[in-house]
């Protein structure tokens, strides 16, 4: 039942952070290029697709860090499992 949560909250922190994404990236489209909207929305998929790869070719380039930060974000969540702590 907790991992149903965890992984909901991970999908739902996702979906949010992709249409934040996508807002802003509308935004920055039809106010700072001077696009249309229709224009702006054309385009999406194709900026959405060149800043994942970006971030996975960051994530590859500093694999250590990207190792960190991977291990502190899982060490948050399982220790955010055990009640003694997480009530402190």
């Amino acid at each position: 039942m907790l991992h149903k949560i965890v992984t909901m909250k991970i999908l739902a922190a996702s979906l949010a952070t992709v249409a934040g994404y996508l807002l802003y990236a509308l935004g920055v489209d039809v106010f700072v290029h001077d696009q249309t909207l229709y224009e702006a929305w054309k385009g999406f998929p194709y900026q959405l697709s060149r800043s994942v790869s970006d971030l996975l070719a960051l994530a590859w380039q500093y694999k250590f860090v990207t190792l960190i930060v991977f291990a502190i974000a899982t060490a948050v969540v399982y220790v955010r499992r055990v009640p003694e702590i997480r009530n402190l």
